[in-house]
């Protein structure tokens, strides 16, 4: 074989390596957003919103509702 055709097979065997690592990387990167968008509308798939409430603010945060400033009180009452 002689060095131009050595040269010719090195240059085509580097160009398959390279759309290999390129297409891994773009799938990996098509994975990560995919499931970023699955975790973000997570709580929003059976149609309810779900709220949480950290009952240790309750009592000084005006933006609670009443009703949950009574539930946090029972259940620091049961305590």
């Amino acid at each position: 074989m002689c060095s131009l055709q050595k040269k010719v097979k090195n240059v085509r065997t580097r160009g398959t390596e390279t759309t290999s690592v390129w297409l891994y990387v773009s799938a990996m990167l098509l994975s990560i957003c995919f499931l970023l968008v699955i975790l973000m509308f997570a709580d929003k798939i059976d149609g309810i919103q779900k709220v949480v409430y950290n009952c240790e603010l309750a009592e000084i945060s005006p933006d609670f509702p009443i009703e949950v400033k009574n539930e946090c009180r029972k259940l620091r009452s049961k305590k």
